[in-house]
């Protein structure tokens, strides 16, 4: 059902372009519809983080009009729903003792503050008890088709972001950043780093991959994804993206090196590296992408404009939060309050900043809830550092730049993280 699966979000998201396009109302409501029930489907039959994946690149694009709810945050607390219905109504207590917490934390800060509820609030303490109802332990999911869904789901988002830019009714989703000689694209997210965030983890998922000796067919996909994702990348003309893929294929040749095997399969897939970066570098298809990339190196005369002025919006809210015991202790309890007026571009900082260091401390706690949840009482000695780094370097690195908290990704993302590692962990212990 893996490549069925794959084929109908395929052509799904391909007639939700088109609805879009033609601003066919009542085929967008008939797309939107139709995902709600194959998510619901998967769901049934076990089998909707794939998808789940596949679809996160296509958020901004899962609504009715730029500004509504995306019917992707319906989905995860549908799917949430059903997940205890089929668990007999039972909720994990663990997850559950962790919200209602958060829950009475938030609530504190925002009658200090004056704050009201949102939509948003409530879904995200919602997600704290539904997320984990997915039943990960006991699912098996092959990490090999969750990387394959999410890097086709991103490569599709990001071609057809590019192709339709120029079309009005779609164009509201699509966000193209054009200044003096530079253009930035970031399929249908509003920021290049979210976009590149995607296509980070899913490179980073292929690698690990190829490394970890898959079969020849499977690793010539691997490949390929990961070459066209490094394209995808370069559209962004993100400096953090080049920075962590420089830094993945560092440690994806040290990987390769040490792994046992055969001396022809590592000299193959290091010559392709060599081949692939050669084309890179020489390619007319990348020429324009690159000279983006080194141009923003080239304004950088300091750690400020290296960072796009983030290290100045770290100092401005970790001395807001060091300078009010409120803000400290109990955050600003999941209110969409800037300072500067700027978001953080730090997910600790503003884990800190939203939830204080009580509710910081617990969402860590829910994380490492899931963590050991799906990874099991797997041995230290079963993890495999250099892997392990590659996929939290790929996934979670790119969240020093971001503010991740306010995203569905703050729930996927992780999981998806884990997962690699319970494979590579169930992997080396069988050998």
């Amino acid at each position: 059902m893996r490549k069925q699966a794959l084929l109908f979000c395929c052509a799904q998201v391909v007639l939700l372009c088109y609805a879009q396009i033609h601003k066919n109302r009542i085929l967008v409501f008939l797309c939107l519809g139709l995902f709600l029930l194959y998510i619901a489907y998967t769901c049934i039959h076990n089998y909707e983080l794939p998808v789940l994946l596949f679809y996160l690149p296509w958020t901004a694009l899962l609504r009715f009009s730029p500004d509504s709810i995306s019917f992707y945050t319906l989905a995860l607390l549908m799917v949430g729903c059903i997940e205890i219905v089929k668990n007999k109504f039972q909720l994990k207590n663990y997850y559950v003792s962790i919200a209602l917490v958060i829950a009475v934390l938030s609530l504190l800060a925002k009658i200090i503050s004056g704050y009201r509820l949102t939509n948003s609030y409530l879904m995200f303490l919602a997600m704290l008890v539904l997320f984990p109802m997915l039943d990960f332990e006991n699912r098996g999911y092959d990490f090999y088709w969750l990387t394959v869904s999410f890097a086709i789901g991103i490569i599709i988002a990001a071609l057809t972001a590019e192709r339709f830019a120029g079309y009005p009714n779609i164009a509201q989703y699509i966000k193209v950043d054009s200044y003096l000689s530079i253009t930035r694209r970031c399929g249908f997210y509003g920021d290049p780093n979210f976009y590149t965030a995607h296509i980070t983890a899913a490179i980073a998922g292929c690698l690990v991959l190829v490394a970890d000796g898959q079969r020849r067919a499977r690793t010539a996909v691997l490949l390929v994804l990961a070459a066209v994702l490094v394209y995808c990348g370069f559209l962004s003309g993100s400096k953090s993206f080049f920075l962590i893929w420089v830094f993945l294929m560092i440690l994806w040749v040290i990987e390769i090196c040490q792994t046992k095997g055969k001396l022809t399969r590592k000299a193959a897939l290091i010559l392709g590296l060599l081949v692939f970066l050669v084309y890179v570098a020489s390619s007319s298809l990348f020429r324009d992408k690159i000279d983006v990339i080194l141009t923003r190196f080239s304004w950088a005369d300091n750690a400020s404009e290296l960072t796009t002025g983030r290290t100045d919006l770290w100092k401005i809210y970790l001395t807001a939060i060091f300078d009010s015991p409120r803000l400290l202790l109990l955050g600003q309890g999941f209110t969409n309050v800037l300072i500067a007026p700027r978001a953080s571009h730090n997910t600790l900082i503003q884990l800190v900043y939203q939830f204080g260091i009580f509710g910081g401390t617990l969402l860590v706690a829910w994380q490492w809830g899931l963590y050991r949840e799906i990874i099991g009482r797997q041995r230290l000695a079963d993890v495999k550092a250099i892997r392990t780094a590659m996929l939290a370097a790929g996934a979670i690195l790119p969240w020093i730049a971001l503010d991740i908290l306010f995203f569905d990704e703050l729930f996927l993302i992780p999981a998806y993280v884990y997962i690699g590692i319970q494979e590579l962990c169930s992997k080396h212990k069988n050998i």
